[in-house]
């Protein structure tokens, strides 16, 4: 009878465990080709942005700049993220998945955080984070910022419903403003590989 009951129980949770991934709309991690990145590139409403991947680079920096800061670490790790910064580069509102709540969608603009420009921040800021250095590192070779603010974007592929609901949500966020923005897309689906 106790293995019945196992065996119900074990069913039951692979049951849940894969009607999960299918609201959320998870997908099995792979490797995506530069093609592909494009392709979804060339979907958005968009006529001027910066686009960048990163891999297990990206991973040692973070490691490095957060070594002491396990939990600020965890957040700047997470898939999905939107962080954004004044002309300073200084974070001023920061975003990830974890802490956006929701089912089946993630609720990015739980609390209304969304509802202004720039939006209220959902995770706590840091000031480890050095937008110059991480331009540096996916290659993105800007002078100097000539912008109000710059959007940092981490998307992929794995997550590619929940991936578009952020970026829809930071797309009408900047909307709210007439300030010269600087969007920077950033394809993560290889670091996840490496992980």
């Amino acid at each position: 009878m106790k293995r019945i009951y196992f065996i119900i129980i074990c069913f039951a949770i692979v049951l849940c465990y894969i009607s999960c991934k299918t609201l959320y709309g998870i997908k099995p991690q792979k490797s995506v080709s530069p093609e592909q990145i494009n392709n979804f590139y060339l979907q958005l409403p968009l006529k001027e942005f910066k686009k960048a991947t990163v891999d297990s680079t990206f991973l040692f920096w973070m490691k490095k700049t957060y070594a002491k800061d396990t939990t600020q670490l965890r957040y700047h790790l997470q898939p999905l993220q939107a962080l954004y910064f004044d002309s300073d580069e200084n974070l001023i509102s920061f975003h990830v998945n974890c802490n956006a709540g929701g089912f089946p969608n993630l609720q990015w603009n739980r609390n209304n955080v969304f509802n202004k420009f720039p939006p209220a921040t959902q995770t706590k800021v840091d000031n480890l984070f050095e937008l110059q250095e991480f331009k540096k590192l996916v290659h993105l070779n800007e002078e100097k910022n000539s912008y109000d603010y710059s959007i940092v974007i981490f998307w992929n592929f794995f997550l590619e419903k929940q991936s578009r609901r952020l970026i829809d949500q930071v797309l009408d966020n900047v909307k709210l403003t007439n300030k010269k923005i600087n969007l920077i897309f950033v394809n993560n689906d290889n670091l996840f590989l490496e992980k």
